[in-house]
């Protein structure tokens, strides 16, 4: 075994079974750094990993052809039992494809003997000293980051079931307490004047938006725990959009606005579930309705783009403003309109998850003042479905 020390200096383990090649890497690297390293040096890799066992070292300079071991072996045996250590191969083989291979495989370079001076040499030892930290430390941060993430991911979970849960609890007191309410509304328990009367209808109308509310609530949390089976079919797409038209002329009315369908070129059938595509259609434009001024106009227009059909509903309203638009797909997410109000719900969080699940994406287009246009794509039934031009949606 040959030995060469200096106080806080590079630990070298050289793992080479020819005296020869040993002595000369000793005289090299002294020559370079007289007194930057401590060299030993073992002719087997049973030593090798033997003296692994008993301490620590910097950096391995490995033989790949040793009495008890050789080629990619050998590299593999010192990883197993110092996997954070860097090896460099110095080897008697000019052997590219091997030298690939051993840096895949796990080492921090490939050096050819007689081709190396000792500063060569050492500036290696330091380079791969320095790459396998810099590996070893991109390794804990991702590994940190999986943790983090997997917590997260509980975390999330928890308050999921945690939400549904509260939205469940609440759901039947509702609806016990909208029965109470029906009966008085029918007198069966007595006459009502005006007053108790207005009352009456006062609490029910609450009572219906937080059953809505909680029916919002679970049925966004069953779609992000994939508990809701979508019924797959093939529809005509215009049938769906005339029929998401007619639901939507009662609130249209109130609100002195039109609703309004764009005719196809062609007939277009897609494969979807057809009620959650109409509920997206209605959730889409009963925004534009709510949030804008009376007589607003609403249009539900298709186009075919390949294989997935566009749908697209705009209105003419005032605009979401673009730092805004992230907001809205969350929860309960809340932005702030040009009059100082806001908007708040969980309609359009559904609508995107109802998108997702159909396999496509919820977009919108707007800015202050040009109106809102929300697109959505789905799978267009049958590949030979003629082209269609884009709707003026403006």
């Amino acid at each position: 075994m040959i030995q060469s020390a200096a106080p806080e200096c590079i630990k070298i383990l050289l793992v080479e079974d020819q005296p020869g090649d040993a002595l000369l890497t000793q005289t090299m690297l002294s020559e370079a750094a007289p007194n930057g390293f401590m060299l030993t040096h073992v002719s087997s890799i049973r030593r090798a990993v033997q003296n692994l066992k008993e301490g620590p070292c910097d950096v391995v300079l490995l033989d790949l052809s040793l009495p008890d071991t050789c080629g990619l072996e050998t590299v593999n045996s010192i990883l197993e039992v110092a996997p954070s250590v860097p090896i460099v191969v110095l080897s008697g083989l000019s052997n590219e494809r091997l030298a690939i291979q051993s840096m895949q495989q796990g080492a921090q370079d490939y050096l050819i003997k007689g081709q190396v001076d000792g500063n060569l040499l050492l500036r290696t030892v330091c380079f791969a000293i320095e790459r396998k930290r810099l590996v070893e430390n991109a390794r804990n941060q991702a590994e940190v980051l999986e943790q983090c993430v997997q917590e997260l991911e509980q975390m999330d979970k928890t308050k999921n079931e945690f939400v549904s849960f509260v939205a469940h609890e609440l759901k039947t007191p509702m609806i016990v307490a909208a029965l109470a309410l029906g009966r008085l509304e029918s007198e069966n328990a007595g006459s009502l004047n005006d007053e108790q009367k207005q009352l009456i209808g006062m609490l029910q109308r609450n009572i219906s938006r937080v059953t809505a509310l909680v029916n919002g609530v679970l049925n966004l949390s069953y779609l992000k725990a994939g508990r809701i089976q979508l019924a797959w079919t093939e529809v005509d797409l215009h049938a769906l959009l005339v029929e998401a038209a007619c639901l939507l002329a009662p609130l249209a009315q109130d609100r002195r606005g039109v609703v309004r369908t764009q005719e196809l070129e062609a007939p277009l059938r897609v494969r979807c579930d057809p009620d959650k595509v109409i509920q997206i259609l209605v959730n889409l434009a009963s925004n534009s309705f709510k949030h804008n001024e009376c007589g607003t106009t609403v249009v539900m227009g298709v186009r075919q783009s390949g294989t997935r059909a566009q749908i697209g509903v705009h209105d003419d309203g005032k605009g979401i403003a673009k730092h805004e638009h992230a907001k809205l797909f969350r929860p309960f997410g809340q932005i702030t309109t040009d009059s100082g109000g806001r908007i708040s719900g969980l309609g359009l969080a559904i609508s995107k998850a109802l998108v997702e699940a159909h396999g496509g994406n919820l977009l919108l287009i707007s800015d202050e003042g040009e109106g809102c246009t929300f697109s959505f794509d789905l799978e267009a039934a049958g590949a030979t479905a003629a082209e269609h031009a884009k709707p003026e949606l403006g």
